[in-house]
């Protein structure tokens, strides 16, 4: 379900990351994870696997686990640009401002209540707090 609780509109994300089929490391060892099923994650993703040597160590998923990253990696790319300074208002406020606008195959936009401000803009919202 893209958004907020169904039917209940006024609650919404706030942008939209990179969070589907994603390709990212793994833990081999602390882990329920089954690393047989490393060939089919990754082709799950649309990729072939050349080589079998470092296999193990890569999976590829989807959700907020894949997302969260690339939101705190811009985070603080933004704060490094911007000296450290940036209270948390100001961090979604940039985000949500430089978010690029999402639309439908049929060229739509998504609502607020789907897709938030936008798809995540990494290189608007850091060039956007530079001095």
């Amino acid at each position: 379900m893209r958004g907020g609780a169904l039917g209940h509109r006024q609650f919404h994300p706030t942008l939209t990351a990179p969070g589907a089929h994603i390709v990212s490391t793994r833990a081999i060892s602390g882990t329920t994870l089954n690393l047989l099923d490393a060939p089919h994650d990754l082709q799950q993703c649309g990729l072939v696997p050349s080589g079998l040597a470092n296999l193990a160590y890569y999976t590829c998923a989807s959700g907020t686990s894949m997302a969260s990253p690339h939101v705190v990696g811009t985070v603080a790319l933004m704060q490094q640009a911007a000296g450290g300074g940036l209270t948390p208002d100001q961090v979604k406020n940039v985000l949500e401002q430089t978010a690029r606008a999402m639309t439908k195959d049929d060229g739509t936009p998504f609502s607020l209540w789907e897709v938030g401000a936008g798809y995540l803009d990494v290189y608007a919202a850091v060039s956007a707090v530079m001095p």
